[in-house]
């Protein structure tokens, strides 16, 4: 019998050790939620949903920074964060709009980082909270990459102590080279809105698109963790065009539901004008729900699992809101969780 001694052999004999090792390697998996609502009140639910999934720190928006009356403000600033409960790690989320980097001129971007932390500071010490970690939000662009980038280093430079965290569409996962990589010490993959708004699958989540982005994921050159998404919309169709995206719309259409017809699981028509919450509906306008299911949220999750390389991954699902955890319960969260490993 000819001995299995050659050099090709025992690279491969390794190599399947290696493969069955990794693949019996479970990931240290662990949770948390987006809060992005700008009044803090967390309820009883969502009280509970933090403490079943063991989570020990929530990502809070706590504003936004847009451009209004030409002038570059903090909008939507966040009320009753003192109300943040004192046994989980606060870590502030900003989110800054593309254009604030189109409009800001490259000499006044660390003004703007510095008016960024300055105001970050500010809400904590009213709130008497402390963060280890921020996180930017900003869906960057070709165009705005240097500025946005700068923006990172100068944000960074102000307390190198900070963990700095941003998020990342998949097309930033998918084409770093032409989008780049942003300058953070993590980052967030954002995984969902991978859809177009008009097309004929879930702008939310779609295994078709979802297909597109996975294996950039293996390769993409900075440590990042997972977020899932667990809200709903409505997309609101007048003439063929998207109009408005309603959040919540079990909400609107259980108060609604006289006025709507529905014409499939996901889609309805509007029978009579209406205005709801300062959204006008106009006769025979259309909405159309969408919303991840279990299954597709179970699907994602085996598929990143596999493509996601290193030991421990954090989920941060979006977001947490009593109408979403009441489609999403803890047990199916957990369920999605435990499909990481």
């Amino acid at each position: 019998m000819k001995k299995l001694t050659t050099k090709s052999t025992i690279i491969s004999f390794f190599a399947l050790l290696l493969y069955l090792f990794s693949s019996c390697t479970k990931k240290e998996t662990s949770a948390s939620f987006y809060y992005w609502q700008t009044n803090f009140n967390l309820n009883k639910q969502e009280h509970q949903a933090i403490n079943e999934l063991n989570c020990s720190e929530l990502y809070v928006r706590l504003f936004d920074i847009d451009i209004k009356n030409d002038s570059i403000v903090p909008l939507g600033i966040i009320k009753n964060l003192d109300s943040f409960p004192n046994n989980l790690q606060l870590i502030p989320v900003v989110f800054i709009t593309n254009r604030t980097f189109i409009e800001t001129k490259p000499e006044n971007i660390k003004q703007l980082a510095l008016n960024t932390h300055s105001k970050i500071s500010s809400l904590l010490k009213e709130a008497n909270k402390s963060c280890n970690k921020i996180q930017i939000d900003c869906d960057w662009s070709q165009s705005t990459k240097h500025n946005y980038f700068q923006f990172l280093k100068q944000f960074k430079a102000i307390d190198a102590n900070i963990i700095l965290s941003c998020t990342i569409r998949l097309h930033q996962v998918k084409y770093p080279t032409i989008t780049g990589v942003p300058p953070v010490d993590e980052g967030i993959i954002m995984y969902y809105n991978m859809g177009k708004l008009n097309g004929i699958e879930s702008s939310i989540y779609n295994s078709t698109d979802a297909k597109k982005y996975i294996e950039s994921i293996t390769f993409y050159p900075l440590k990042c963790n997972i977020a899932l998404p667990i809200f709903s919309w409505g997309k609101v169709e007048r003439d063929s065009k998207i109009i408005n995206l309603i959040n919540h719309t079990d909400t609107l259409l259980f108060e609604k539901k006289g006025q709507l017809l529905q014409l499939d699981s996901i889609t309805y028509k509007v029978k009579s004008s209406f205005l709801y919450k300062g959204i006008y509906f106009k006769e025979n306008d259309v909405m159309k729900m969408e919303q991840a299911s279990i299954d597709e949220l179970m699907l994602a999750a085996r598929g990143l699992a596999e493509n996601l390389k290193q030991d421990s991954i954090k989920i941060i699902f979006f977001d947490l809101n009593a109408t979403n955890l009441n489609y999403y319960s803890n047990e199916k969260l957990k369920d999605i969780l435990n499909a990481f490993n």
